[in-house]
């Protein structure tokens, strides 16, 4: 016999996904994948794309939007042809659970600890998200050595986007865990973006932003991209 915890009281989010006028049924697409060729996934970057992906999930999924759980990423299918540009339909890949307390406090893990073991007891490689107040020693060798590095770069234009890609391989990362000093050999790339937008006025705006990632891999020019 298994005794359950009680159900936890889960209060539903109030904030409601309203599908505006961008979101209206358009006239019907007729012909074959090919004439609609190239078709690609744009991933939703920014916070107004993300709303309206949300909208159409809202006003043409069967089960409406629901806020994804855990990390997760959105796309759109899209078409680019001659005729235009098109949305097709929407995307969203969510990661695996990677915090159960449970399982957790049954192995013995800390949050450090899990962070820490997953990926290095496992064999795996990884590229993580990497944020502005995260591994500030990182950071803090990347814009260093960024400076020095000067050909490690690459220009791009996505979509409406202008991204400049820089990256610094090779950094050492120095910790303490379980009072031994450690040492792992991080990877670095950093994406920053502009591009114009209209705004509530209707007015063109100038936006930014930026992206960075650590690797457990070197980085080349050839395998950036976003």
């Amino acid at each position: 016999m298994i005794d359950l915890l009680e159900l936890r009281k889960y209060t539903a989010s109030k904030k409601l996904v309203i599908p505006g006028a961008r979101t209206d049924a358009e006239s019907p697409l007729v012909g074959t994948v090919s004439v609609f060729e190239p078709i690609e996934l744009e991933a939703v970057r920014k916070s107004d794309d993300a709303h309206l992906w949300n909208e159409y999930v809202q006003r043409y999924h069967s089960l409406g939007y629901k806020t994804p759980f855990g990390a997760h990423q959105r796309y759109f299918i899209v078409s680019r042809t001659q005729a235009g540009y098109k949305r097709l339909g929407c995307l969203l890949f969510a990661a695996s659970a990677w915090a159960l307390a449970d399982r957790d406090n049954w192995i013995g893990w800390s949050k450090a600890d899990r962070s820490q073991r997953l990926c290095r007891e496992n064999h795996w490689q990884f590229m993580i998200v990497l944020q502005d107040t995260q591994l500030l020693s990182v950071w803090e060798d990347a814009k260093g050595l960024h400076k020095l590095e000067t050909a490690n770069i690459k220009k791009q234009i996505y979509g409406n986007c202008n991204q400049d890609f820089w990256l610094v391989n090779n950094i050492k990362y120095r910790y303490q865990h379980e009072g031994k000093k450690k040492n792992q050999i991080l990877h670095v790339v950093v994406c920053e973006e502009s591009w114009e937008d209209l705004n509530a006025r209707n007015e063109v705006v100038q936006k930014r932003s930026r992206h960075a990632w650590i690797s457990s891999q070197p980085i080349s020019q050839r395998k950036v991209h976003i």
